[in-house]
């Protein structure tokens, strides 16, 4: 604990801090509303600007015996708080027994780790990251771990991010609230920057149904390669094509910020990238009137909602801490985005068969729509 005076100094400050929150604004923990006004701003407030002397990036720990009690207290918390604690990233408990008073966004860890696919799913619905059906169904029917590289499975069902060279996947609590915020629906074109591995643009594909547009720009070729290999496999060997219709993910190469749009437009927008509000204007403009844009944008997952040909409105869904979007090089090629190609009249006529056969074992038998595409029973049935 005391490693020389000044030291001391700083930690038992930073203590006194922490103690004071925790004090004075104790009791509004259980009312959510309440708690995310006045705790979570005015806590934040106060800690940033004791921070500006320091780092925008200074953390502070307890001790074992210091955190032990404030976990334990921590578990009586009403669920709607605790999950508005977590989101906006006030506090976070890691497996080793320290408390981090956390001043930037966290990234993950929010719900519990999972025994399969299944079962993250059903931690994400429980702490309200998955708030609708078709979200849910879809989140199941792709697993995340087919998108880990071979020997990185053992953290693929817990709420954590994962990188391996370009390689990245966002925490599952992040994917959630972007799907949730983008508010896919069948027949919408959707383009994601910064596609990665493609776990996201195969989700998207089940939501779209194969009447939609589902393209992706990513900056690194082999990120790209691997984005295909994975959906390819995906298509032929996963049983969800069998519960939805899907629209297959087409991939290019390049920056982002360097598309050649030619005047295309989307129905959504989703970027998975840290965008600088001087080239906020740049994704804008891929959105179509009505169309949704979800970002990273100064911490903050944002959703942009175009209502007018120069209208928007903005909305900040949570804290966040992505890397910036790589500026274009000067002289660079520009960035052609796929062509708009409908599916061949095998598929459609494949598609439609499909479509038919669900419709007529929905109604015959009415269960299996719930067994099948709702939430995994207690049984796991």
């Amino acid at each position: 604990w005391c490693y020389g005076s000044r030291r001391a100094c700083h930690r038992f400050w930073w203590f006194l801090v922490l103690l004071f929150c925790f004090v004075v604004y104790s009791p509004q923990l259980f009312r959510a509303d309440a708690f995310e006004l006045r705790f979570t701003e005015r806590v934040r407030v106060a800690c940033r600007r004791a921070l500006e002397v320091r780092s925008a990036f200074f953390r502070f720990c307890f001790a074992d015996c210091l955190a032990s009690p404030l976990i334990c207290w921590s578990s009586y918390l009403h669920a709607q708080a605790r999950r508005v604690l977590i989101r906006l990233a006030v506090w976070d408990s890691y497996s080793d027994g320290i408390l981090f008073l956390r001043l930037w966004p966290a990234m993950g860890g929010a719900v519990s780790a999972g025994e399969d696919n299944d079962e993250l799913v059903d931690h994400l619905v429980e702490a309200d990251y998955i708030r609708s059906p078709d979200v849910e169904g879809a989140l199941r029917a792709v697993d995340r771990a087919h998108y880990y590289a071979d020997g990185c499975k053992e953290n693929a069902y817990r709420d954590l991010a994962w990188k391996q060279g370009n390689l990245h996947l966002s925490a599952p609590c992040i994917y959630s609230e972007v799907l949730e915020a983008l508010q896919l629906r069948p027949g919408m074109s959707f383009l994601n920057l910064g596609s990665g591995t493609g776990y996201l643009s195969t989700v998207a594909g089940l939501l779209l149904g194969s009447h939609g547009v589902n393209h992706g720009v990513e900056l690194h070729e082999d990120v790209v390669q691997y984005a295909r290999l994975k959906v390819s496999q995906f298509m032929r060997s996963s049983q969800a094509l069998e519960e939805h219709d899907f629209c297959e993910p087409r991939f290019v190469v390049g920056n982002c910020l360097s598309l050649d749009a030619g005047g295309r437009r989307y129905d959504r927008v989703y970027c998975g990238a840290s965008c600088p509000p001087e080239q906020a204007a740049v994704l804008k403009a891929l959105l179509k009137i009505g169309g949704v844009l979800v970002m990273p944008c100064n911490d903050q997952l944002v959703q942009v909602k175009r209502s007018g040909e120069d209208a928007w409105l903005e909305k900040n869904i949570l804290p966040v801490s992505f890397a910036s979007l790589v500026p274009p090089q000067k002289g660079g090629p520009e960035v052609t985005l796929p062509d708009y190609q409908p599916g061949s009249l095998q598929e459609l006529s494949r598609g439609t068969i499909r479509r038919l056969l669900r419709a007529r074992l929905d109604r015959e038998q009415p269960a299996r729509t719930e067994s099948t595409r709702g939430r995994r029973r207690p049984n796991g049935d």
